[in-house]
């Protein structure tokens, strides 16, 4: 079973690749024609969950939202009340530019998926906007990946975990992984430009990928705190290649762990 997983595994990665090839070639191709046409204004669409729609967040439902608008005019999607975006509901959205997320959804894409994921090759997508108190727990296999454009991203505290290729060959050059993150397979993998990853806090990964950040040759330095590095091993310093990364490997490090919150005054008794 375990060498199925793998295989499985293997075939879904190789398919990734060759599918964000395949679909750079034909954009570069169109490049030119596109970067003349394209106007600078940006349209904003409202896309709200209804008794009609329910709580996830279709390619259907997204098409019946934006299918008038040419796509070569630069779209915001807001969203408003989905608890799931379905792996497909933004694939490809050439025209995509922004999207706003919530603090209803819970999922993004599928952890098991064998398919793409919901921003999959939104190639000019360059902010992703989580509203307060995201209840986000999942980002699934390749939620984001391709997304060339997206230079940073703030994943919400409540994240425990990141699928395969979830953000692969997208345009970050820095990242925090939140503490609460369980699991991340190759969710860094293929990143040109990344140079820069914190761990934040105690991290519940309880051990060393060194598929994480496979072939994002420019990361330079990991920061963790103490225990999260005592309790993969690793100790701070250069040259470190259990991450995966560069060949020559990476800078290693420590941060100060953040201080508890001082406790709320208890309110003075009032006057008898």
């Amino acid at each position: 079973m375990d060498g199925f997983k793998k295989a499985a595994k293997s075939i879904l990665r190789n398919a990734i690749v060759k599918t964000l090839n395949e679909i750079e070639k034909d954009n570069l191709e169109k490049t030119d024609v596109v970067s003349r046409e394209a106007p600078t204004t940006v349209t904003t669409v409202t896309i709200s969950a209804t008794s009609a729609t329910g709580g996830i967040l279709t390619k259907d439902i997204v098409k019946s939202n934006i299918g008038g608008i040419s796509n070569t005019t630069p779209i915001s999607v807001v969203i408003e009340g989905f608890e799931v975006i379905d792996e497909t509901a933004f694939h490809g959205l050439s025209n995509l530019v922004q999207v706003t997320i919530p603090n209803t959804v819970t999922t993004i894409g599928a952890p098991a998926s064998r398919g793409l994921g919901p921003f999959f090759m939104c190639r000019k997508l360059n902010k992703v906007i989580f509203e307060e108190n995201s209840q986000l727990t999942i980002i699934g296999n390749t939620a984001f990946s391709g997304c060339s454009a997206l230079k940073s991203i703030t994943i919400p505290p409540t994240v425990t975990y990141i699928g395969l290729g979830a953000f692969q060959s997208t345009g970050l050059t820095s990242i925090t992984i939140p503490p609460l993150v369980t699991t991340m397979n190759e969710g860094f993998s293929y990143c040109p430009d990344l140079e820069t990853v914190t761990f934040k806090g105690n991290s519940a990964l309880t051990s060393v990928n060194n598929q994480w950040f496979k072939s994002s040759t420019n990361l330079k330095t990991i920061y963790a705190t103490p225990a999260t590095l005592k309790k993969w091993g690793i100790e701070a310093g250069e040259n470190n290649k259990s991450f995966g990364g560069p060949d020559d490997g990476v800078t290693i490090i420590e941060t100060e762990p953040e201080p508890e919150p001082e406790p709320e005054p208890e309110p003075e008794p009032e006057p008898e």
